[in-house]
């Protein structure tokens, strides 16, 4: 079933819904998005926003280095488009340099990463928490759309970027620095 459904967006390479996901897959994209709601953190919350940033940049850390270094390594899946045996096109000319690598596909770093950092971002500022989340799906549905990921990739991304998220903030609690914090304070 997740072969087919690369083999579908694959037929829409094409397009520009593939170009439009492309730049929402991308580095900068990504960077520039996450700047906007940390520079939000320092008008909403000013002296605490510090410690958002620190529970943030933790959380992104942990996911990357437990999805890249360790998951990734241990699980050992394919990219759909090794599978589908697309490297010879233009798209994945870098095939040979990934397979080389062992840049694995399960799970997905961009859907971890970017849900580590929006569980930080809804329990310690929670306004537009609605926004930063839509931008997460489109973000981690970018790497099913460029047959970079299958679809249980993103699912396993998302769970344990949530998990890390959830964990980082319970050790940041326990420096009891948190006041002011929205999910730290008792309402």
């Amino acid at each position: 079933m997740e072969l087919e459904i690369a083999k579908y967006f694959w037929s829409l390479k094409e397009s520009l819904l593939f170009d439009f996901f492309q730049i929402i897959s991308g580095k900068p994209y990504i960077l520039i998005t996450c700047l906007i709601f940390i520079v939000y953190s320092f008008i909403k919350i000013k002296k605490k926003a510090a410690i958002f940033i620190i529970a943030a940049l933790l959380s992104v850390a942990a996911s990357d280095i437990l999805c890249y270094r360790v998951l990734k390594p241990a699980i050992k899946r394919q990219r759909p488009a090794i599978e589908l045996n697309l490297n010879k096109s233009k798209q994945f000319s870098d095939q040979k340099e990934l397979s080389s690598r062992k840049d694995y596909s399960m799970p997905s770093n961009h859907a971890s990463n970017i849900f580590a950092f929006f569980i930080v971002y809804l329990c310690c500022i929670k306004k537009f928490w609605s926004l930063l989340f839509f931008n997460s799906v489109l973000i981690s549905t970018s790497r099913i759309i460029l047959v970079k990921h299958y679809p249980s990739d993103v699912i396993a991304g998302i769970f344990i970027g949530t998990i890390i998220g959830l964990i980082i903030l319970y050790l940041v609690s326990l420096f009891k620095l948190t006041r002011g914090l929205s999910c730290f304070d008792k309402s």
